[in-house]
């Protein structure tokens, strides 16, 4: 058991101590970017370069606003994303990933329109930036992330 000076939590480490002791500070912060609870999530609108699309939730179906049909697979990747989304790490404000403008976003809501969380993404060709709606920090992330949870609106089309 280990407890850090002045810290009333207490965490239990398995294993190999000289590995954990030997851990930095970045290695130990929690990455989770946000962590939403699907089952409300009713409305997902997604913004990547100079397009924007909704998709709505009809029961247990997905559909763009409009009333296009959605690739479902698409859709269970972006709310899977969503449900627990993790950076890769940290970026300082002063990086140069952390320079590079807006270049994807995605809102959740809820069937009442009340959001419940809002991600968006930096421009750039591997690691990119990535800011939550729930938390100050900025992460980074892989263009992986960024296309499963801000996918372009040619993925979600059935045939894109």
């Amino acid at each position: 058991y280990v407890r850090l000076p002045d810290r009333d939590a207490v965490h239990l480490l398995e294993g190999d101590l000289r590995a954990q002791v030997s851990r930095g500070l970045e290695a130990w912060r929690d990455r989770t970017i946000v962590a939403v609870d699907t089952a409300r999530a009713a409305e997902l609108e997604v913004v990547r370069g100079g397009d924007a699309y909704t998709l709505v939730r009809s029961d247990s179906t997905w559909s763009f606003a409009d009333g296009g049909v959605v690739e479902e697979s698409v859709v269970r990747g972006i709310l899977t994303e969503l449900a627990r989304l993790s950076a890769a790490g940290f970026l300082a404000e002063g990086d140069s990933v952390a320079g590079l403008p807006e270049a994807a976003s995605t809102t959740v809501r809820s069937a009442s329109g009340d959001e419940l969380a809002r991600v968006s993404f930096g421009a750039g060709e591997s690691g990119r930036w990535a800011r939550s709606s729930e938390r100050p920090y900025l992460y980074r992330v892989t263009t992986f992330r960024v296309d499963r949870v801000a996918p372009e609106r040619e993925t979600v089309a059935p045939g894109g």
